[in-house]
């Protein structure tokens, strides 16, 4: 699940160059946006390699993937000018995001009530 994590921030990063992201205010925005949110997992998950996992990284990537999906429409971006590739990289990767932190959540209180600890995964 690290992995994946891991491979969401990257591709966070590396998204608006591989997606070409139009030059424009509204496609910048996205790009610094996602930029931040790629930074900030790509720590977090670089701390999930190091570390056992815990309860604060989950919940860092539940609130991460949660803001990218509201993200489209609480910024804005731009409005109807923004590309619709944008608005779907943000959607998807929010999903994605949200989905592992549940899962790994679930795994994490799972393996306590076994008495397993927090295994890394």
């Amino acid at each position: 699940m690290t992995l994946l994590m891991l491979l969401c921030a990257i591709w966070l990063i590396v998204a608006p160059w591989i997606l070409r992201y139009p030059i424009t205010d509204p496609a910048e925005e996205a790009q610094r946006n996602e930029t931040g949110v790629g930074l900030v997992m790509l720590f977090v998950a670089g701390a999930r390699m190091l570390r056992r996992r815990g309860w604060l990284s989950d919940l860092i990537t539940l609130l991460l993937g949660l803001w990218l999906l509201v993200a489209p429409f609480v910024v804005d971006y731009g409005g109807e000018a923004t590309p619709r590739v944008v608005r779907n990289n943000e959607l998807v990767l929010g999903i994605l995001l949200t989905a592992l932190a549940v899962a790994s959540m679930l795994l994490y209180a799972r393996g306590r009530r076994t008495g397993e600890g927090a295994e890394r995964d």
